[in-house]
């Protein structure tokens, strides 16, 4: 878990990830459940400001998924799966940009 933790944590930063929206990923990655803004701030001892600007960031990159529970949005990371083929889209995104023939 610890390796993949760290190829995670590169790969976003990689991607021009900001130190907050790695940690706040890595919270909602590691606790595979749906979180409200109050415990991701708890978890990852970030600002709540800083919280929900990672969180906008995430969600338009498609990294985590938000749903109403009580009046209240909470998140989670996507699946292992979802990560896989997000990943795999920005590369491929990345790459086409790089060799596009002018």
């Amino acid at each position: 878990m610890e390796r993949m933790r760290r190829d995670i944590e590169a790969f976003m930063k990689s991607l021009g990830s900001t130190a907050s929206e790695i940690r706040v990923f890595m919270v909602l990655y590691s606790s595979r459940k749906f979180l409200s803004v109050s415990e991701i701030e708890k978890l990852s001892n970030l600002s709540s400001k800083s919280v929900r600007n990672a969180l906008k960031k995430l969600k338009e990159r498609k990294l985590v998924v938000e749903k109403k529970k009580d009046g209240k949005s909470v998140f989670r990371s996507v699946s292992n799966k979802e990560l896989l083929e997000q990943w795999k889209k920005m590369v491929e995104d990345a790459l086409s940009h790089l060799f596009r023939r002018p």
